[in-house]
């Protein structure tokens, strides 16, 4: 997408400015990825200040920077909040588009949907990337839209009070998707009713359609909603819908396991609104995210990698999904702390003591699994339970990893890899 000075500047209302050419191609806020005709927001951040690394920035092609200063020997546009203009730079280019904007939150399964969406509706479909679901990365959205794209999927996240509406108030998405609502980063907010109104915020700047989880109906009642339930069905491991979309369709896909179900139903109900004829939907090698419940084969044993996060929710889940294998094979469990759980998280990580106890092998790391340790394999060092690992799997074992973000539970499969 192109950006011109003059729309810049109008977007902005910037303090000072010294610009030098008429038109840029890309934004940026890390200055090692800024290319030839790069925008570069210089941000304030916990670690660094992006003022610092202007020069880098130029050196690797940037045009312009934005600015809370005025700086010598490079083009700028200097405001009051460099935080906020990104913001704003979103939402003024969002409105020279004509395209529909598709919003994701919620706190389970989010990333899963958009990933699910984008690749059903294909190259018309531009999505954030990777994990880009804050106020500051959500922008570069914008990098990636052309002249075919038709559709942009945004993820929201969110860790405090009003992340959300700010989001909404800036994209103003025409179909909006909240998945699985649970206690995942309660230690900023009081109860989940809390978060719950938060993540619903979404819908008071959605001016279509939404799709929400089955939970939800009570705190709302926005108009042309449907409603999905979180359900796992006992009867098969992977993913078999029965479908009202041009017709009743059967969609089976035996390289999805079924827990994400729900996340494949909404992502085809937005598709379904959007009037897609179900034969151009994208639905050959449908894929999970990275580090998502991904199935790998290590010589003689089967790993699931579901490392990118934990919660309550997502563990229970995922756990009634693997009794499925406990007939033909051994299946061991390795568990890392769930984290962001607030006054809840002693209490959620005793409870796992009881759920735990049909498997072959259960292995705990963490400060708070401890909390959840009985008669299983505790340890506070993770190169110790590696070892243990290590020293237990057998030909054909299924081997489970979990645990949230921040305890890099990567490291146990990276030694099962390297075996």
């Amino acid at each position: 997408m192109i950006f011109t000075a003059n729309q810049i500047i109008e977007a902005l209302k910037p303090i000072k400015y010294n610009i030098k050419y008429h038109s840029y191609n890309s934004i940026a806020i890390d200055s090692r990825k800024c290319t030839q005709g790069s925008i570069f927001f210089a941000l304030k951040g916990e670690k660094t200040d992006g003022h610092l690394h202007i020069p880098s920035a130029f050196k690797n092609g940037a045009f312009l920077a934005i600015t809370e200063k005025q700086i010598e020997n490079f083009p700028f546009l200097m405001v009051k909040d460099t935080r906020k203009s990104l913001v704003d730079f979103l939402q003024y280019f969002l409105g020279k588009i004509t395209v529909k904007k598709i919003a994701i939150t919620g706190s389970i399964g989010k990333t899963t949907t958009r990933v699910f969406l984008k690749h059903l509706i294909g190259e018309s479909a531009v999505t954030t990337e990777k994990n880009y679901n804050t106020e500051v990365s959500i922008p570069t959205i914008l990098n990636n839209v052309d002249q075919n794209t038709n559709y942009l999927i945004f993820e929201f996240g969110m860790q405090h009070k009003g992340d959300i509406e700010y989001l909404s108030k800036a994209v103003k998405p025409n179909v909006s998707i909240i998945t699985k609502v649970s206690n995942v980063h309660k230690e900023f907010f009081s109860n989940v009713k809390e978060i719950i109104q938060e993540k619903i915020s979404l819908l008071n700047y959605t001016s279509e359609f939404a799709v929400l989880e089955s939970d939800l109906k009570k705190y709302t009642d926005f108009k042309n909603a449907i409603y999905i339930p979180y359900k796992l069905k006992k009867s098969l491991p992977y993913v078999h819908l029965f479908l009202e979309y041009d017709g009743r369709k059967e969609l089976i896909l035996k390289n999805i396991p079924s827990l994400f179900s729900p996340n494949l139903r909404m992502a085809l109900e937005v598709c379904k609104f959007l009037k897609i004829p179900f034969e151009k939907l994208n639905v050959r090698n449908l894929h999970l995210p990275e580090n998502r419940f991904n199935l790998k084969k290590y010589g003689e044993i089967d790993v699931i990698a579901d490392y990118y996060n934990s919660s309550p929710y997502s563990l229970d889940s995922a756990i009634n999904y693997l009794r499925y294998f406990l007939k033909d094979r051994r299946v061991i469990v390795v568990l890392g702390d769930m984290l962001e759980l607030g006054d809840d998280s002693l209490d959620e990580h005793k409870k796992l003591s009881e759920k735990l106890k049909n498997f072959d092998l259960v292995i705990l790391y963490g400060n708070l699994m401890k909390f959840a340790n009985k008669t299983y394999n505790y340890f506070e060092d993770k190169e110790e339970a590696i070892k243990f690992l290590l020293k237990n799997i057998r030909k054909n074992d299924l081997i489970f990893i979990k645990g949230s973000r921040g305890m890099k539970m990567e490291e146990f499969e990276e030694a099962l890899k390297c075996r």
